[in-house]
């Protein structure tokens, strides 16, 4: 987007992209090219501050699951720690009771 000089004079172009092709659309010169470059980065300034609030709530989610992820490892540390204690072992995955040992 922006100006481009053509034989000594200022043109505003807006570029639009169909597909995977970029076309130039003339938007005008003069006042009517200020204006309508003043709202383009307008508009731009407008989707640069929704992407940045959102890249702090994704910080801010990565953060609070990073915390969930800690809780959740420490619980299976200490379900694991229990089950070998009362006398079970990990088959394929599946807690069973050895079969040496007592029930208690």
């Amino acid at each position: 987007m922006g100006w481009e000089t053509r034989n000594g004079k200022s043109y505003y172009y807006r570029k639009e992209r169909t597909g995977n092709r970029v076309r130039s659309v003339y938007i005008g010169s003069g006042l009517i090219g200020q204006l309508s470059a003043q709202t383009d980065e307008q508009g731009r300034a407008e989707k640069d501050a929704e992407r940045r609030a959102l890249r702090r709530e994704i910080e801010k989610q990565d953060a609070i699951d990073s915390r969930i992820d800690a809780v959740c490892d420490l619980t299976e540390r200490l379900v694991t720690a229990a089950l070998i204690a009362a006398g079970f072992h990990q088959h394929k995955r599946q807690w069973r009771r050895k079969r040496d040992e007592k029930k208690r």
